[in-house]
């Protein structure tokens, strides 16, 4: 098998890491660079996996099923900030309570910050990127 793309969305997580029933295949790589035969487990209800040398589907599960783009958003939040931030590591951003507001009755996925702090905007995308941080988005999105 040559070079493979995998896609994950899920609906409020980062790449296999969302809910649903366990799905189990298995992988036949390089033998020479791996196991010939290795069983990979995945915890998602949408996924799909490409041969890019062939363009055979190998695994595909729910990929034509409308879903909520959850972190999708967020990893395009990163890229408009990214591309209109001239400076990132020097611009400073305050949470506000507008900033927070709604997040953590909807116990959405935050990086972690409080009314009154004031991080970077580098910070801020780093946020969006690392823990899926939703208080980061909408610290970025309101900049």
């Amino acid at each position: 098998m040559g070079q493979c793309f995998f896609i994950a969305v899920l609906s409020g997580s980062l790449l296999l890491a969302g809910c649903g029933k366990p799905q189990t295949a298995t992988v036949v790589d390089d033998p020479s660079t791996y196991a010939p035969e290795e069983t990979l487990t995945l915890s998602s209800e949408y996924y799909y996996l490409e041969d890019l040398d062939t363009g055979s589907v190998l695994l595909d599960e729910g990929s034509i099923q409308r879903m909520f783009p959850a972190s999708l958003t967020k990893m395009m939040t990163a890229i408009v900030a990214l591309e209109n931030i001239p400076d990132p590591e020097n611009v400073t951003i305050e949470i506000t309570r507008t900033t927070l507001a709604g997040l953590i009755e909807a116990s959405a996925n935050r990086a972690g910050y409080w009314y009154g702090d004031t991080p970077t905007a580098l910070d801020l995308i780093y946020g969006v990127l690392l823990p899926s941080g939703a208080d980061c988005c909408r610290a970025l999105a309101l900049y």
